[in-house]
């Protein structure tokens, strides 16, 4: 997927003022996990998925984790990032039950896992951690 669908696909289920986060600069993978577990648990998580394809919302997530903040800026990050995938499930016709299910556990699994582990890898800004 080029980057102009994703960043369509974000302006109209996530936020339509969005900026375009590909002009940024900012390194993002989609929902690509950095290490060897991680990897193993993304390839259990993308079969999950149904071929659905969450690179965009994945890359809005590294996006603003790659702006940086304060910690309540990472809880808002991981908030808009599980939204956004639900937000994807709400697109699924009603009829394809199982999808939306598979879709939502994912996007609850991977709600758990940038929130518990995701912290290394945001950009502190503007008072730093909170402890």
């Amino acid at each position: 997927m080029t980057n102009a669908p994703k960043l369509a696909w974000l302006r109209k289920y996530v936020d339509p003022d969005l900026p375009d986060i590909y002009a940024s600069g900012i390194e993002m993978n989609g929902c690509g996990p950095c290490s060897w577990k991680s990897k193993i648990i993304g390839g259990v998580l993308n079969h999950l998925g149904g071929g659905v394809d969450l690179e965009p919302n994945g890359d809005l997530h590294d996006f603003r984790y790659g702006t940086g903040g304060t910690e309540t800026d990472r809880i808002n990050a991981d908030i808009e990032f599980y939204d956004s995938i639900i937000a994807w499930c709400k697109a699924v016709p009603w009829w394809r039950l199982i999808l939306k299910f598979r879709i939502r556990a994912r996007a609850a699994i991977y709600y758990d896992l940038v929130r518990n582990h995701g912290q290394q890898y945001f950009k502190y800004r503007k008072g730093g951690r909170l402890i």
